[in-house]
C-alpha cells in the first residue's frame, strides 16, 4: 500500500529490457548517494531496479525504465530496506535518485519523449 492506502492501479506492462541502458551506468557517479554509505566509486556502478512495494512480481525485475545508477553499497541498501532506517534512506532520496537518473539516460539519447 502507498500514503494514500490504495493498491497499485494495475498498470504493470510488460518489462522494457534495455542492455544499452543497463550498461550506460558504468563509470557514471552515484544517483543514490546514500550519506555514509556511497562509495563514490564510479568503477562499481551498475543499474539498480527500483522495486516499489506492489509494484512487480516476486523475484522479478521492474522495468529498465525504471533504474537507479547506484554504486556497489548503495544498491546493497537499496535492495534489502530492513537497512533503509539505519542507512537514513527514503523514498525521497529513491525518487530524487530516480529522476536524476532519467535525466541522464535522456542527455544520453537512450531515453526519448516523443510527441
Amino acid at each position: 500500500m502507498n500514503l494514500a492506502n490504495k493498491p497499485p492501479l494495475g498498470l504493470r506492462a510488460p518489462a522494457t529490457v534495455s542492455d544499452k541502458i543497463r550498461r550506460s551506468a558504468r563509470g557514471q557517479p552515484c544517483t543514490l548517494r546514500i550519506p555514509g554509505v556511497c562509495t563514490g566509486d564510479p568503477e562499481t556502478t551498475v543499474a539498480c531496479h527500483v522495486q516499489a512495494p506492489g509494484m512487480g512480481a516476486m523475484g522479478g525485475k521492474q522495468s529498465d525504465l525504471h533504474v537507479i545508477h547506484g554504486c556497489r553499497d548503495c544498491h546493497s541498501v537499496l535492495d534489502n530496506r530492513a537497512l533503509w532506517a539505519d542507512a537514513a534512506i527514503g523514498w525521497d532520496d529513491v525518487l530524487r535518485a530516480l529522476i536524476e537518473t532519467q535525466d541522464r539516460l535522456m542527455r544520453a539519447g537512450l531515453l526519448q519523449v516523443k510527441g
